[in-house]
């Protein structure tokens, strides 16, 4: 992810010195990438979720003692 944020910083600092097709091309490239990391990132955490984390409620009743509720978001 840094990785990415530094490739996008050069090539908008790379189109600030340039002008004209260049500066756009080089607007274009970096917004692509921008679209790639956020949809690479959004895949990257929808695959961690386990099932658990998909039931998980705004009550806990599995873990819940008689005479508490756990109620944690």
């Amino acid at each position: 992810m840094y990785k990415g944020i530094g490739l996008v910083i050069a090539l908008v600092g790379a189109s600030l010195l340039t002008s004209g097709i260049y500066s756009a091309v080089l607007d274009l490239i970096a917004f692509v990438v921008l679209v790639y990391m956020g949809l690479n990132h959004k895949q990257y955490h929808r695959g961690k979720q386990t099932k658990e984390q998909e039931a998980h409620l705004a009550f806990n009743v599995k873990k819940q003692r008689n005479d508490k509720l756990d109620i944690t978001p």
